[in-house]
């Protein structure tokens, strides 16, 4: 949720800082009621940045989930997803462009921001902003090829804004 409100406070409000994630996950852990287990769902996670004042109140007529299927066409029209992966120990280890390895053993849920993809090059990619700082991956940023996404990504969420035109 952070990386989100980042681009959203870059687009819409024209201010480049950055967010802490704790607080939102913390506040993400009390809404869901499980404060001692890893993961929260991005629904809390959205809620929890409307609780701390980082976000306006979100129309929920206006949140869309988003399939693998659906996520090129999602980047187009909103600029980012909030991501939810089924993500591997692979991830804690990415290369220092960013490439995701394939494989590795499943260590659950996590929340991230997809913010684009190419199919121009010779191995197709989808781009991930991590919460982890920007010495994981290329600045905090990883890339997975097409098939790890499909495989990985459990869904997304969109939403409209006020401001949008």
């Amino acid at each position: 949720m952070a990386g989100w409100l980042e681009f959203y406070n870059w687009k819409y409000k024209g201010s480049a800082q950055q967010i802490d994630p704790d607080p939102i996950y913390a506040r993400a852990k009390m809404l869901d009621g499980e404060p001692t287990q890893d993961g929260t769902t991005l629904e809390c996670v959205l809620q929890a940045a409307q609780d701390l004042n980082l976000i306006s109140l979100v129309d929920t007529t206006s949140i869309r989930h988003v399939s693998a299927a659906g996520v090129r066409q999602a980047l187009h029209r909103y600029g980012v997803i909030l991501s939810a992966f089924s993500i591997t120990d692979k991830w804690s280890s990415a290369a220092p462009d960013g490439w995701l390895a394939q494989g590795g053993l499943n260590q659950g849920g996590h929340a991230v921001v997809t913010c684009g993809y190419s199919i121009a090059e010779a191995i197709p990619w989808f781009a991930i902003q991590n919460s982890w700082g920007d010495s994981q991956g290329w600045r905090g940023f990883n890339r997975l090829a097409p098939e790890m996404f499909n495989q990985q990504f459990d869904y997304g969420l969109v939403w409209d804004f006020p401001e949008r035109s």
